[in-house]
């Protein structure tokens, strides 16, 4: 019994942990997202999770927090945010991740069905 609730004491600290990254990605991203939505190239900003180690995009890893997600529609866009932001770089402790991912294209649907 006591090494269940040990057990449960832990997900709870590392949910928390986990929560006031969030919070603390949230903010760093409402931060920057001005300057970043004004450059030429960029397709959008969020959220994501991270390598808590390598700041690498992952759900994959030991430990992951949450990450501000950086999009660009031009590799020359990523090309410039890479140079002033280096792959593991941080922002007030949170992680920016820089992916080029081509042009965003929205296509309607053409029935209410799937």
């Amino acid at each position: 019994m006591k090494q269940v609730l040990m057990t449960l004491i832990g997900v709870l600290v590392c949910a928390s942990a986990f929560a006031t990254s969030m919070e603390e990605a949230r903010a760093v991203k409402e931060k920057i997202k001005p300057a970043l939505s004004a450059m030429q190239g960029v397709a959008g900003i969020g959220l994501a999770y991270c390598d808590a180690e390598t700041g690498a995009e992952s759900t994959a890893a030991k430990e992951v927090v949450a990450c501000v997600a950086i999009r660009t529609q031009t590799e020359l866009a990523e090309q410039a945010l890479l140079a002033l932001y280096p792959r593991g770089s941080q922002v007030e402790g949170v992680y920016l991740s820089i992916r080029y991912v081509g042009r965003v294209v929205i296509h309607p649907r053409m029935s209410g069905g799937n």
